[in-house]
């Protein structure tokens, strides 16, 4: 039976009177030093809490209580986050099956974040290998920074992985993948598994396409994952079209005459209004993609059968482009600097309502603003001087320099 010389017992004694210590009178530098004495106590304080665990999980105590795991049961024992206690198991493990590293681990050479950074690292297809090279990481460990002997753990877990199994970057290559959902409401849902090299030219490609927004741009900001979207998308543009910019879209809309006329559909199992390759799609949307597409289109009847195949249009062309890039540069939406590459074209007079389609009538607006700019927003831009402005539906107006023009009287209601 242990007796009051049980350093547990004696610990626990002087926490105790470490919790009773005023130290309101003390120095800075006794504060500092009674800080470093404390963080340096509770590392070693882990250490052998680690060593016990490592005992403990070796000997089955962990089956107390029927528990499903090492980690479940210490935390439930302990009162500990569950996290802690598998970072605990892990690290116990680890100075159970190798005397060096406990040795290391017992003495502070190897602190108790680095030796659990080993202990996730050591699997049991793994051991053999750390045997090996078990010195050589943990004077590793003495001699590198925190950061440094992550990045080298990372190193030799790859190092590990490949004289284990020779063929595990096949099967990591074949592990790939990229699949394309179509989702109910029109939008797509895009999932995929990268190699590390495939993720390493993605992140370089959104690097070297992303511009985050300006802080109090008109109608707010992208997200983050908004602006990941739009660098993808203007990378694969230019990848299409080279550096002429965006590429030229090509595609069928299959359409109703019944929505066409803004009538009521007849049938709305045959109903269409889709696009080509996407699927349904709204009639805004097809509005929006008409100005700078080639869109071909296909009027079916109630029975969904096609009536009249309309030749593909094509509005603003290469040349127009190209000129509103000598002109425009960017979009011209106040604070937006989205380059006129990655941008759509839109109509100042919109084609439906007789105005031209040439460089005259035709602005960039990058796809978040042209959206704004069919919801209600509009826009007063004059391309000599390049100065633009623009209203939002509560009648609140933004000029190229950042000033701000309020309505007068009490706001109008919000739009539906």
């Amino acid at each position: 039976m242990l007796g009051v010389t049980d350093p547990v017992e004696i610990i626990g004694e002087a926490l105790d009177r470490l919790a009773d210590e005023d130290r309101s009178g003390w120095s800075v530098a006794a504060k500092t030093q009674r800080t470093v004495e404390l963080t340096k106590l509770g590392a070693r304080l882990e250490a052998q809490t680690v060593a016990a665990v490592g005992d403990w999980e070796a000997a089955g105590g962990w089956h107390v209580g029927g528990s499903r795991s090492p980690a479940a049961a210490l935390a439930w024992l302990g009162g500990r986050a569950k996290g802690i206690a598998h970072k605990f198991v892990q690290t116990g493990r680890l100075v159970q099956h190798h005397a060096a590293t406990a040795k290391s681990v017992a003495n502070g050479d190897l602190g108790i974040d680095a030796a659990h950074q080993v202990g996730k690292a050591v699997t049991e297809k793994r051991r053999e290998i750390y045997d090996r090279d078990e010195h050589t990481l943990l004077q590793a460990a003495k001699d590198l920074d925190a950061n440094r002997f992550r990045v080298l753990i990372e190193r030799w877990i790859e190092i590990a992985d490949d004289e284990v199994d020779p063929d595990r970057e096949f099967d990591r290559h074949e592990c790939r993948g990229l699949s394309i959902g179509q989702l109910l409401d029109g939008l797509s849902d895009v999932r995929g598994t990268f190699e590390a090299e495939g993720a390493a030219l993605l992140k370089k490609v959104l690097d070297a396409y992303r511009k985050p927004d300006p802080a109090g741009i008109p109608g707010g900001g992208r997200s983050a994952a908004q602006t990941n979207y739009d660098a993808l998308m203007a990378a694969l543009a230019a990848a299409v079209d080279g550096k002429e910019g965006r590429p030229r879209r090509t595609t069928d809309v299959v359409v109703s005459y019944e929505l066409l006329l803004r009538l009521p559909p007849v049938d709305l199992a045959n109903v269409r209004c889709d696009l080509e390759g996407a699927g349904p799609v709204p009639l805004s949307m097809l509005r929006r993609l008409a100005a700078d597409s080639a869109v071909g289109r296909i009027i079916a009847g109630a029975d969904g059968v096609p009536l009249e195949l309309g030749t593909q249009v094509r509005w603003f062309t290469a040349q127009h482009r190209r000129a509103l890039r000598l002109r425009d540069q960017t979009c011209v939406w106040p604070g937006c600097d989205l380059p006129g590459e990655w941008s759509e074209i839109d109509h100042a007079i919109e084609a439906a309502l007789g105005g031209p389609t040439d460089t005259a009538n035709g602005r960039f607006l990058c796809v978040r603003h042209h959206h704004l700019r069919h919801r209600g927003w509009t826009l007063v831009y004059d391309p000599p001087t390049n100065r633009c402005s623009v209203t939002s539906p509560r009648d609140v107006t933004w000029t190229a320099h950042g000033q701000l023009a309020l309505p007068d009287g009490p706001d109008p209601p919000p739009r539906e």
